[in-house]
């Protein structure tokens, strides 16, 4: 799957650094560098950015959560938007729409079964569900996929695992979503 990380393999000569080059996920290599433990960050031009950028809506009554998935999907293509409550999310997904929602499984107030429900209810457009808690026992996993989430994520995150859950959601959704647009455009230009 192409998500444009090519655009970020190019080699950089900063002379105050010696040479250094960037990898696809856009950190600049500056092992020959003497600030070799100095992380730097190449800002990809405005087309780059664009072009690069997923949202994501977390949902979480705790500020700690948001800041947790935003610190591990940093950096990345990744944007994190947030919600504190169901209320709060509804709003938000009436107005916007993502391919992954990322939601605690104790909110306190209502369930989130009630909105995965009311997503599933959008059809195809609907994002993919992923649930989150720091204890994920079997009755939540079973419960959230026979629901129709699409997967369980254990807090805290294993950022490696956090992405590919992500990506692999993604990518299911875009399919779903680009499938249905090329049936539709096929069955137009066929009548």
């Amino acid at each position: 799957m192409d998500f444009g990380e090519e655009k970020f393999n190019t080699p950089l000569n900063l002379e105050s650094l010696g040479e250094v080059s960037v990898d696809p996920s856009g950190f600049i290599d500056m092992s020959a560098s003497s600030a070799a433990n100095t992380p730097l960050r190449r800002k990809p031009a405005a087309t780059e950015r664009r072009a690069r950028t997923i949202s994501l809506l977390s949902i979480s009554p705790v500020e700690a959560d948001h800041a947790e998935l935003e610190q591990a999907l940093h950096p990345s293509w990744w944007t994190v938007c947030t919600a504190r409550t169901l209320s709060a999310a509804s709003a938000i997904l009436e107005k916007r729409r993502f391919p992954v929602v990322v939601c605690e499984s104790d909110l306190g107030e209502g369930s989130w079964k009630e909105l995965l429900t009311g997503m599933a209810l959008v059809g195809r457009s609907a994002p993919f569900f992923i649930v989150t808690s720091r204890l994920a026992d079997e009755r939540l996993w079973v419960e959230a996929l026979n629901v129709g989430a699409y997967d369980v994520l254990v807090k805290p995150f294993d950022v490696t695992e956090l992405k590919r859950v992500l990506n692999s959601a993604w990518c299911e959704w875009r399919e779903r979503h680009e499938g249905s647009t090329r049936r539709i455009l096929v069955k137009a230009a066929g009548t």
